[in-house]
């Protein structure tokens, strides 16, 4: 919701803006300066990944009960988000199908890209966003 290049104070909340021309399911990750990965989208308050085309999405905005609110530490930070063709809840890793928000394993900072790749027969777009984060 701040643009291209966004930047943000620790304690602002962010808005993801989605818009794909069809039906997709999302995923999203927030890269943490520090090395942690969470995944932001789905999540415990939003399971479903669902996304209908043709509009634009706002993440969490008014609609959805929960708030992505920037935190300590400061730097460059990354919003990674992955576009696919169908549901692939059941095909990947366990630790994605969260009860809670907590972070993922430290390796997945570098294979989340590999991993959405090497599933067979599933359209995938990627799409990163470059957060700064300033306290």
């Amino acid at each position: 919701d701040k643009g291209k290049d966004p930047v943000y104070r620790a304690g602002e909340k962010m808005n993801l803006i989605v818009q794909s021309d069809r039906d997709i399911w999302l995923r999203c990750y927030y890269l943490q300066h520090d090395g942690k990965v969470f995944q932001i989208f789905p999540n415990p308050w939003q399971r479903k990944s669902a996304i209908a085309g043709g509009r634009p999405h706002t993440i969490p905005g008014e609609t959805l009960d929960f708030n992505f609110t920037i935190m300590p530490p400061a730097g460059k930070e990354l919003v990674k988000c992955f576009a696919l063709g169908k549901d692939v809840t059941a095909l990947l890793p366990h630790e994605f199908d969260q009860k809670e928000l907590a972070a993922l394993h430290p390796d997945m900072k570098q294979n989340l890209p590999s991993l959405f790749r090497a599933l067979k027969g599933i359209a995938i777009t990627e799409q990163s966003t470059v957060i700064n984060v300033f306290e």
